[in-house]
This record gives structure tokens, sequence and C-alpha cells, in this order.
């Protein structure tokens, strides 16, 4: 049988067709993939600059609580305040703008919008990754958070928001990796924070941190001198004790049974005027540090003996202008005062001196009892009261005067002139030193007498200080100079160095997230 040969004319062309078809495949692919990649890489790149210029923002509010503190005053140019709830875009000024004065209020924020930042271009011939430049702003709030109790005093914690913005160069396409898109959220169409349309991709961040106040204990040892300490007596002695642990106190107050070792003394220049420190071989249960000459006779100091000392004493103040204080309308003998809340307390003011032969009572918040029908229980703790007493003149006790001072109030004492008063002429029935604080400002002395014992604190680092007679300071003291005569003692309540009077230091960091909320796709925390 003849068979007839096959044609494969066209076999050649078809093979050709398929192979640039798979080749063309292959390339638009990989062109594809390639753009992703690179589009990736240009969102991952911006993404991480929005943080940048975010923390960059952070940073400056940060500088700018820390330059305030404590004592406010305006902010540094470029700062507005703004009454409202905070934006969720970039703040706009009111009209006209209002520069911030001071740290903001309960219902307001301030604000920031800092110059527009430059990233440094690559090498020549390398493409930009990244958008050339980041755009930020800060806000600074409370937040609504209450003031912070520091020992007597209290601080105020804030907010800072701040937000990065850069652009994202390319197409506004998403990611071909799910995981990507689910931790960077670019901003294509829409600002993921505000919902406004946006008309090229951009990556924003958003950082909120709590910054809150740290302190020092005003208080950190017994004794704490711009000058010297004279020991001119021979049973005079230095220790300390805790009114907070019964292991270390009595009822609150100090037992020689139960003493403790951290009496110290603390002396920035140990010698003025040719008077160098003597301690005459006092017993100091505690440790010295001094800067200056030598200390003389510290046989019998139980701790460390060591130089130099350096610290800053900051100067003693009068209230701050702006709080009110009603002037007592007579003399203090036989006068009853009542003491008010910590947010609201009782502020007094006697013009002159408070002069007192008689009684002076401090009163608290009276206990609230149980309602009718209750079991009976033990009566409850007296409330913390609160009361800030201002003398423009000099404090003076004499005859059978005595300050009696509830359980459960907190007295502070502004004194501008001389202080003197005997041992038994003050009555702090909380037998808690952080509850009583004198504030001796400016120069002058402070003079305590008789065979009584004081428990408070001093607070006077241009006074010249005496302790005279039998009795006993239990608490802590800060003078210029001080002299310790017959049998005077101070015992320290350690007890200070967590609840006393706090000197402020500066705002740290309490907490610090990433705002990762989207409202545009419904995502909020």
């Amino acid at each position: 049988m003849k068979r007839k040969p096959l044609k494969q004319q066209g076999s050649v062309l078809m093979v050709s067709l398929l192979t640039i078809t798979i080749l063309t495949m292959i390339c638009a692919t990989s062109l594809h993939i390639t753009s992703q990649n690179a589009n990736a890489t240009t969102q991952t790149a911006s993404w991480q600059q929005s943080l940048a210029g975010a923390e960059s923002a952070v940073d400056q509010a940060m500088s700018e609580l820390n330059t305030r503190t404590p004592n406010g005053g305006a902010w540094a140019p470029g700062w507005y305040t703004v009454t409202g709830t905070l934006p969720s875009s970039k703040p706009t000024p009111t009209d006209p703008p209002v520069p911030a004065t001071d740290f903001p209020a309960p219902g307001s924020y301030n604000y920031y919008i800092p110059p527009t930042l430059a990233v440094s271009s690559p090498a020549p011939g390398v493409q930009d990754e990244s958008s050339k430049t980041v755009a930020s702003w800060v806000t600074v709030d409370t937040a609504g958070l209450p003031p912070q109790q520091k020992g007597n005093e209290a601080y105020q914690a804030y907010r800072i928001r701040a937000t990065g913005v850069v652009g994202a160069p390319g197409p506004a396409r998403v990611s071909n990796q799910k995981l990507d898109n689910e931790l960077r959220k670019i901003s294509l169409r829409f600002d993921r924070f505000s919902g406004t349309a946006v008309t090229t991709p951009q990556a924003a961040r958003r950082i909120e941190v709590i910054a809150t106040p740290v302190t020092n204990s005003l208080f950190p040892r017994a004794i704490t001198m711009q000058n010297w300490v004279e020991m001119t007596g021979s049973n005079s002695i230095v220790d300390s004790f805790d009114s907070s642990d019964g292991t270390k106190s009595t009822y609150r107050l100090y037992d020689p049974n139960k003493r403790q070792s951290r009496g110290d003394i603390g002396l920035v220049d140990s010698a003025k005027n040719n008077n160098v420190s003597n301690l005459r071989d006092n017993y100091v249960y505690g440790s010295l540090q001094y800067s200056g000459p030598a200390v003389k006779n510290t046989k019998y100091v139980q701790g460390s003996v060591s130089t130099p000392f350096n610290t800053t004493l900051p100067l003693a103040s009068d209230p701050d202008p702006g709080l009110t204080f009603a002037s007592y309308p007579s003399s203090p003998n036989n006068g009853v005062v009542t003491a008010g809340t910590i947010t609201n307390p009782t502020r007094i003011k006697f013009d002159g001196d408070f002069a007192l032969q008689q009684s002076f009572a401090i009163n608290g918040i009276p206990s609230v009892p149980p309602p009718p029908g209750q079991p009976t229980q033990p009566p409850p703790s007296p409330p913390d009261s609160y009361i800030e007493i201002w003398v423009t003149g000099t404090y003076t006790t004499t005859g059978q005067a005595v300050v009696k001072q509830a359980p459960g109030v907190h007295a502070t004492w502004y004194v501008d002139g001389d202080i003197s008063t005997a041992g038994g002429a003050y009555v702090n029935q909380s037998n808690v030193a952080a509850n009583l604080s004198f504030i001796a400002v400016g120069s002058g002395s402070i003079t305590i007498s008789g065979s009584g014992n004081v428990i408070g604190t001093f607070n006077g680092p241009l006074r010249d200080v005496a302790f005279t007679g039998n009795g006993s300071l239990m608490g802590a003291v800060i003078g210029k100079t001080l002299k310790i005569s017959s049998g005077a003692s101070v015992h320290y309540d350690e007890a200070l160095g967590t609840s006393g009077s706090t000197t402020f230091s500066n705002y740290a960091y309490a907490s610090w997230f990433e705002d990762n909320s989207d409202p545009v796709r419904n995502i909020a925390y």
C-alpha cells in the first residue's frame, strides 16, 4: 500500500509563537514581581521614615516639658494652645493663634509642627526608595489624667501624641503579601487617621506616650547643711527610725530600743568664717559626707565618713502668687482652723507675726460614721486633710502656747521671718513627720528649745538653725548652719524618703506605644 508523506509546514511557526508567548509571560511575571517588590521596598522605607519623624516630634515635646519644669512659663516659639479635643489630623491654629504660655490645662492641648525634615539623597544614579521629606506634628495634653501625688506634692502627668508622615512613591497599589498589608497600613486613597482623601500614597504613623514626673525626696538624710554643723553637748544623738514600720518605731514614734542607722549628715561646705564642723565625738548612727575641711571629732560616727559631698539645695520660696490665701482676721491665740481636701486645701495668711501665747488648733475633716443599723465597727482612721499657712513675719511660741494639729492633717507653713518654738509647743497628732513641714523663706534663724519633741521637717537652706535643751526633732532639717547643744537630738524618719516633701527631677516615659488605629478600615484602639 502506498503511503502519502505527512505535511509539516507551519510547525516551526507554531513552536516559535508558543515559545514567544511563554517568554512573554515569564517576562511579564518577572516585571510584575519586580514592580511589586520595588513598590514594597518604597512603602517599607516610607513606613520606617514616618516612624522616625514621629519619634523626633516626641523628643521635642519631651524636651519642652523638661525645659519648662517645674515653674512652667511660656513655651518655645512655635508652640500653640488650643481649647478642645485632640484633632485626628494636623492641628490648625485658632484665629488668631494663641502661643502656649504654660502647660496645657484640662480640656486644652499644646501643639507644635516642626519644620519639614529633608531626607538625605542616595548616591548619584541611585533611585530614592522613599519620599525626600518627612512631615510631623505633636500635641501635649493631660488626657484626663489626675495629678500624681508624690510625697506631699502633686504633679501632673501628660500625654504626648506625635504623628510622622512620609510620601510613598510608586503606584497606589497594595502589596502582594497579605502580611505586609497587615503590618504596614499605607494610606493609598484615604488618610487612615482622618479619613480624608489623599492625592498621593503616604505612610503615616502615630506614637502615644505618657510622660510622668520623676521626683526625689527633699529629705533623704537627717541633716543637710550648706555650711557647718556643731554639736556642743555631750549627750546628743543623730540616728533614725521608720514611722511606717512597726518593727522600727512604736506607735509611729521614735523608740531608742528600735534605733536604726540612717541618721546621715551631709555638709556642702564644712567650714564658714573660720568655723569648722565639729561633732565633739557625739554618736551619729549613720554616715557623714562633707566637702571642705575635715570635720573634727568624728570618732563615734557609726557609718562611713567620706568626702566630697555634692548636692544642690533648692531655695525655699513663698507660695505661688496665683494661689489665693484668706487673711486670718485676728490674733492666733485660741484660734481654730479646719483643713481642706487635697484638691481644695485650706489656705490662710497671717499678715505679720504669728505670736502665740495660748492655743491654736488645726482640725481635720471629720470621719464619716457608719450608717445607722450597721454592725459596730472600729472607728475609722481620720481622712487625710490639707492646709497651707503663710506667715509674712516671725513665728514664735511662748509661755503655755501650743499648736495642736489633728490626726490626718497635712500642714505646710511658709514663714518669711525667724522661727522660734519650744519642743512641746507643737503637737503633731499624726506622729508622722511628713505631715508637718516648715518652709523658712530667705535668711534668718530657726530655734527649737525646751525638752519636748517636734515631729516634722524644717527646710531653710539660708537659715542658721539651733537645737537647744534636751528635746529632739523627729524628722529632718535643711539649713545653712546647725548648732546642737545640751542633749538635743535628731531622729531621722526614714519614711520621709517616700512620703515627705519632694523635689522635681524630670519627666520620664511611663508608657510608649504605637497607635495602629485605622478608622477607614473600622479598626480602632
